[in-house]
């Protein structure tokens, strides 16, 4: 009974780390929202873009969403390092 006890706490503290680093994450990511969306629409918009502006945020976030897939994936293989 012990044992399922410490078991169920260190998985609830693994949980909550997880779940308030996830939202620590996010808070990052709102703060430099408006910066990025600034640099973005800094940039001067020639052919495409001229007649669909969207796609300047299309090509912003699918930079951010390959950025961030790799850092996951450091930081998932960095997790497994030190679990071993």
């Amino acid at each position: 009974m012990l044992e399922k006890t410490r078991k169920f706490r260190e998985e609830f503290k693994n949980q909550t780390l997880a779940a308030i680093i996830t939202a620590l994450g996010l808070v990052i990511a709102l703060s430099w929202q408006d910066v990025i969306k600034k640099a973005f629409n800094s940039i001067p918009k020639k052919g495409i873009l001229i007649y669909h502006p969207y796609l300047a945020d299309v090509y912003s976030a699918l930079i951010i969403t390959a950025l961030s897939v790799i850092a996951i994936l450091i930081l998932s293989k960095w997790h497994q390092s030190q679990q071993a």
